[in-house]
């Protein structure tokens, strides 16, 4: 092979010129994770974490796992002993009851639930304060989160926590 055949490597991507051409490279880039994103999360990649909040294991979170194919959506599980902290922030979320019962404060008011419900968080202004409490802390009770976070961040949706969960331990 001459030196006029030789494939040419491709060396480091040039940076971007120009703030067009750095939206452009991104939205490229968020692309490309669409097409070739990991479609699989196992949950036993995932690891459970004790949070202000709560028990919690991310499956989905955009700024934490940059490598899967979904990119505007957090999804989590929660497993609640007795219960989890109080907080507030915008609605517009889903909570699938995986099992056990009890019941959700929100803004005040007691919501009953049990295995196979769906809890429905509003979306008003100022957000919502909210509340799970487990019916059961023996059976113990699990549910899962799904948040869609293009729609939280386009109403500027921001956490304020109120109080911790009892298994919380660590530095808030």
């Amino acid at each position: 092979m001459n030196e006029a055949e030789r494939p040419r490597e491709r060396g480091a991507e040039a940076p971007p010129q120009d703030a067009y051409e750095a939206s452009i490279r991104a939205m490229e880039k968020f692309a490309e994770r669409q097409r070739s994103g990991e479609i699989l999360v196992s949950g036993e990649e995932r690891k459970w974490e004790d949070t202000r909040q709560g028990r919690i294991k991310y499956y989905l979170s955009p700024r934490v796992f940059t490598n899967t194919a979904l990119q505007d959506w957090k999804v989590f599980i929660q497993d609640i002993k007795n219960h989890s902290g109080r907080h507030t922030h915008q609605g517009g979320l889903v909570i699938y009851v995986w099992q056990g019962r009890g019941h959700t404060m929100i803004d005040g008011e007691r919501h009953d639930w049990e295995e196979g419900d769906m809890i429905i968080l509003p979306i008003k202004p100022g957000g919502v304060d909210h509340q799970h409490f487990n019916a059961d802390e023996t059976a113990g009770c699990v549910w899962i989160a799904f948040i869609n976070t293009t729609w939280q961040e386009a109403v500027a949706s921001h956490i304020r926590q109120g109080s911790v969960s009892p298994s919380f331990r660590g530095e808030a």
